[in-house]
């Protein structure tokens, strides 16, 4: 069998990545990926922690990290969101650079990049630091490839619109599994593929088209050592694609949500200026507060049947590649 490339580069046993998430990961939940052959990587914010303090927002970060090296040796990776991305992250240009800091200074080995490719300076410190460097572009525009693999990044991933999250806006929405071949044959480093991968089926699609690995974020969420409410977690076994709404967000372009009953009056507040969309989705996600949060998902929703260990979903989703 051939070996898997990005296996090769990151240093783990299955191509399977977890989204980065904001304040949804966790480093129990980072650890357990990667130490089920993966890799986990820590979102802005972890650990349901949330600071406007610079300071103590970097330190959760550091604290985060270390807490996953005690729980594994393996591989793990940080997200960064360069100044200037192209979206309202809400990660100033200070705590992005903090956040760079704390992840040179403790020697994590992979960092998640999602936005802008403007910051040359930012992407040669990467690699000065022998730091391998996912790329990942708001919107999976093939024009992006050669401007990144320039810049040295190691793999790209394409996002096709079943993702989760905030959702890409442009005059020519792509699904998954027509976007990752169009990323297949124009890039040279690995593309892994993102948005709907929830089951072994959606899993060996990707493969089929050419992906060499796969990024994952909802169906993570639902697993045991998820840190989001139990509740929450149940909402999403039961829902069903025909149960999201694909809804403007002001704050953060576009979002798919679950359609609860007090969703129209959610919207209502976010449209009126009374709840920003992100801290929308963070209320509802990851308290279970339903009246003044949301909770988002990606298209593949339906595939998800329970809720269970990640070691369990590694392996489901690892199957293409044994």
């Amino acid at each position: 069998m051939t070996e898997n490339r990005v296996c090769s580069i990151l240093g783990i046993k299955s191509p399977i990545i977890s989204a980065a998430m904001w304040g949804l990961t966790n480093a129990e939940m980072v650890a357990a990926i990667s130490e089920n052959g993966g890799l986990g990587i820590l979102g802005p914010m972890p650990g349901q922690k949330f600071s406007g303090n610079l300071g103590e927002a970097s330190e959760n970060m550091r604290t985060q990290i270390q807490r996953v090296r005690t729980l594994t040796d393996k591989p793990f990776g940080v997200n960064l969101i360069p100044d200037n991305s192209g979206q309202n992250s809400g990660i100033s240009s200070d705590l992005f650079e903090a956040y760079l800091n704390v992840m040179i200074a403790e020697k994590v080995p992979v960092a998640l990049v999602v936005g802008s490719l403007n910051n040359k300076t930012f992407f040669q410190k990467l690699t000065d630091h022998h730091i391998k460097i996912i790329y990942r572009p708001n919107t999976a525009d093939p024009r992006l490839i050669k401007p990144a693999e320039e810049l040295g990044v190691d793999l790209i991933i394409a996002t096709g619109l079943d993702e989760g999250g905030g959702l890409p806006v442009n005059d020519w929405l792509a699904g998954t599994f027509s976007i990752v071949p169009r990323f297949v044959d124009e890039a040279t480093v690995p593309v892994i593929a993102a948005g709907g991968i929830t089951d072994v089926r959606t899993a060996t699609a990707a493969v089929a088209l050419g992906a060499e690995g796969l990024y994952v974020g909802t169906r993570f969420l639902a697993s045991d050592e998820s840190p989001i409410p139990t509740d929450i977690k149940q909402l999403l076994v039961q829902t069903n694609v025909e149960d999201l709404m694909y809804l403007p967000d002001p704050t953060s372009e576009t979002v798919r949500a679950v359609k609860t009953p007090s969703l129209p009056d959610v919207i209502a507040q976010i449209q009126a200026g009374e709840l920003k969309g992100t801290g929308a989705l963070l209320t509802g996600m990851l308290t279970g507060n339903l009246n003044t949060g949301m909770v988002i998902a990606d298209n593949g929703i339906s595939l998800i049947k329970e809720i269970q260990p990640i070691q369990t979903i590694m392996q489901e989703l690892a199957t293409p590649f044994s």
